[in-house]
């Protein structure tokens, strides 16, 4: 890109010009200062409170960029958290949480549009789905020990497994 710049627009960029636009740029960390000032005067209702609030359900939304998903995101987070600290956890596994949580803290201070995180999300679908067959499963069978029999008897989840085992014996081969 750097190269595309200097050919057609006689400029050497290295990196982007645009990062401090304020349409970009909608919540800069000295607007999470002021929202932390606001609530330590007790204005819960500030702007800047209001605005931060705005920010991080737009972040929590996700790509679908529908509210309903926001706890089912902020679980999503907490799991790469975990699995940031998980010691147990394969070292690339830790390595693209940790990725995944950066691109994620990008989210927070930048337009929190949906298809800007593609990416970002589908990263975390995949440390998520990585738990949850490292570590995940267990924890469910062991809370749940009725649900998680219900779900291993169902119909759809025997054809699923059937499904797979023939694609793992067919990709060894």
């Amino acid at each position: 890109m750097a190269l595309h710049n200097w050919i057609y627009g006689g400029a050497l960029v290295l990196f982007t010009t645009t990062a401090g636009i304020p349409k970009l740029l909608v919540m800069p960390p000295a607007e999470y200062l002021a929202a932390l000032a606001e609530l330590a005067h007790l204005d819960v209702a500030g702007e800047h409170v209001m605005r931060a609030l705005r920010q991080i359900a737009g972040w929590l939304a996700g790509p679908s960029e529908s509210l309903a998903l926001t706890p089912l995101n902020a679980a999503a987070i907490v799991v790469l958290i975990r699995v940031v600290l998980w010691r147990q956890a394969e070292p690339w596994l830790r390595l693209t949480a940790i990725a995944t949580l950066v691109q994620h803290g990008v989210a927070l201070f930048y337009a929190s549009a949906g298809r800007y995180y593609y990416l970002t999300w589908l990263l975390t679908l995949l440390v998520v789905s990585a738990w949850v067959h490292g570590e995940g499963l267990d924890i469910a069978r062991r809370r749940f020990p009725r649900f998680a029999d219900r779900v291993a008897k169902h119909p759809a989840g025997l054809a699923l497994a059937r499904g797979l085992r023939r694609m793992g014996e067919m990709v060894e081969r």
